[in-house]
């Protein structure tokens, strides 16, 4: 199985975590979304395996780099 470093980063904040869990629960408590704008590892998934045609901003400063 593949191991991965998920990364975030935003003008104000970089985040590093190893489980991307982790790193939607940090985004959703920095950035203050609401429920309707909150992001999964669904969301991170479909959108790197282009599945989402117009992905939002914030899922565009996710990033993953193998190890």
């Amino acid at each position: 199985m593949k191991k991965y470093i998920w990364t975030y980063n935003s003008p104000s904040i970089s985040i590093r975590e190893n489980n991307v869990e982790t790193l939607c629960e940090k985004i959703n408590s920095i950035e203050n979304l609401q429920d309707k704008n909150k992001i999964n590892k669904w969301i991170i998934h479909n959108t790197l395996q282009k599945k989402i045609k117009k992905p939002r901003d914030i899922v565009l400063r996710i990033s993953r780099r193998q190890i």
